[in-house]
């Protein structure tokens, strides 16, 4: 697009660099080239030299619907007609009478509608570098006229990118295939002339189409009338003055009628004010019966579930005494059992007096208690190395061996609840690293934006401003910060 910041104007804006024409009117069989390399030119040679069709040309590509393109202007108006695209084309250059009748024949260069082909291309640049060549191309298929049009953002050449040229369309793929078709490097094509002059008006940053209206009508005058009514008419946008009075009396109205409105609600809003005030003081108050309420409620189930579980403990408590009285029993029973059976071996062995079975009776019970001791002997070992590690008293007897336990499930149930706050804490400090592994990477991304560029601006300013750049079609340096133009010592 242009720059924002030209003020020289006779460098601003996109100027002509070269314009090239093949077999486009009496310009037959070869490629024709002016290049006036952006600099103002004189067109100068005799009559029926070719000057009006190298402007009709440079005509047709920048107004590129026949409907609003009027060719041969210099020549009159009565003679505008006797020129079109056909005839350009075809290459017309007279008439010629027949012998013995009242016709006549136009005489072409190129007779053969199958096969002849035209292409008009006009490259353009800005003091920016920027370049856009206008290309359009004309053949014939069955007869009837083909066209085809196109913008390229680089400099393109009839001889070097159009040749050979085909009707079946290869020329187009060999285009498409060299530069692409991308809208801001490439080629872009167009089906009809409509989509190619918006496209256009867009590109070379004109206001509307009016700009096209005045090329059409000022390219090739001779004669100029009235210059008012020439600026009036052809240069000026059409104005409703009477409508736009209108519009600006119904917003006017509607802008007070907008204003009393306000006025009035807000005298309303005043005074209904402080009952909103005291709405709002009477929802805080019955908010907070409703938590207190809430909370002598869970009071009740709270100390239920608190008597629950201390009536839950004391009965473990009970159930492992009753279970301790209860192996007591069963020891003492066992142990009355066996006291029993040797009362009644030692009477049967006073009734029969065997000595010898009694030694060997005890020498059984003497191996048997051996091998019991032994057991409870590494039963204990085992329980001392426990007692060590978690300090409770070793080689304990009966109450100090119940105590210690008892403690041994407190001191289980403490670890469990600091194990339980261990990992509600783990999972906090997980949740604030990937928090801040989030934060790291925020500000790395900052870090290497800001090795890539010579400013301090924020990753975040600096992508909006690209974004503006490429929606208005320039250059993101043009639009530059307010930080980036001040030095600050």
């Amino acid at each position: 697009m242009w720059s924002l910041f030209s003020t020289q104007s006779d460098q601003a804006g996109f100027r002509l660099k070269y314009l090239e024409i093949f077999n486009w009117g009496t310009f037959h069989n070869e490629v024709y080239r002016i290049a006036p390399e952006g600099n103002n030119s004189l067109l100068t040679g005799a009559n029926g030299s070719g000057k009006t069709t190298l402007v009709d040309a440079l005509l047709t590509l920048i107004m590129a619907e026949k409907r609003k393109r009027f060719y041969n202007q210099s020549s009159g108006s009565e003679k505008r007609g006797d020129r079109n695209e056909d005839t350009y084309v075809m290459g017309h250059y007279g008439d010629i009478h027949e012998s013995g009748t009242l016709s006549s024949r136009v005489q072409a260069l190129r007779p053969n509608k199958d096969k002849t082909y035209s292409i008009l291309l006009a490259c353009f640049t800005n003091e920016n570098q920027q370049v856009l060549t206008l290309f359009q191309a004309r053949w014939f298929v069955g007869g009837s006229m083909r066209r085809s049009y196109g913008i390229a953002h680089q400099k393109l050449e009839i001889e070097r990118d159009f040749w050979p040229f085909d009707a079946k369309g290869e020329w187009k793929k060999r285009l498409k295939k060299e530069y692409g078709q991308d809208s801001g490097r490439g080629i872009e094509w167009f089906d009809g002339p409509s989509k190619y002059a918006e496209r256009l008006i867009q590109l070379f940053g004109m206001r509307s189409q009016k700009a096209l209206s005045l090329f059409n009508q000022t390219v090739g005058i001779k004669v100029l009338g009235n210059l008012d009514e020439f600026i009036r008419t052809h240069m000026l946008e059409e104005r409703d003055a009477e409508g736009e009075f209108r519009r600006l009396k119904d917003n006017f109205d509607t802008l007070v009628d907008a204003r009393r409105n306000i006025d009035k609600a807000t005298e309303q809003l005043d005074r209904l004010r402080p009952i909103d005030q005291q709405a709002k003081e009477k929802i805080e108050v019955e908010a907070q019966i409703v938590a207190n309420k809430h909370l002598r409620e869970s009071s009740v189930v709270w100390f239920a579930q608190r008597g629950v579980a201390l009536g839950e403990a004391e009965e473990k408590k009970l159930a492992e005494a009753m279970q301790q009285a209860q192996g007591k029993a069963d020891g003492l029973t066992e142990q009355q059992e066996q006291l029993r059976e040797e009362e009644s071996r030692i009477r049967a062995d006073i009734e029969r007096d065997d000595t010898s079975r009694r030694i060997a009776e005890l020498k059984r019970e003497i191996r048997s208690l051996e091998k019991q001791r032994d057991q409870r002997k590494r039963k204990l070992d085992s329980y001392n190395r426990l007692a060590e590690r978690l300090g409770f008293p070793l080689n304990p007897n009966e109450s100090l061996f119940l105590h210690s336990r008892e403690q041994a499930q407190t001191e289980a149930q403490l670890s469990q609840t600091r194990l339980d706050e261990w990992q509600q804490e783990l999972y906090r400090l997980d949740r604030e690293q990937a928090s801040l592994q989030t934060e790291l990477a925020k500000v790395e991304a900052e870090y290497e934006s800001l090795k890539q560029r010579q400013n301090n601006l924020p990753a975040e300013a600096v992508q909006m401003r690209q974004q503006l750049a490429r929606e208005l079609g320039i250059r993101p340096e043009e639009m530059p910060f307010v930080g980036e133009l001040i030095q600050v010592r």
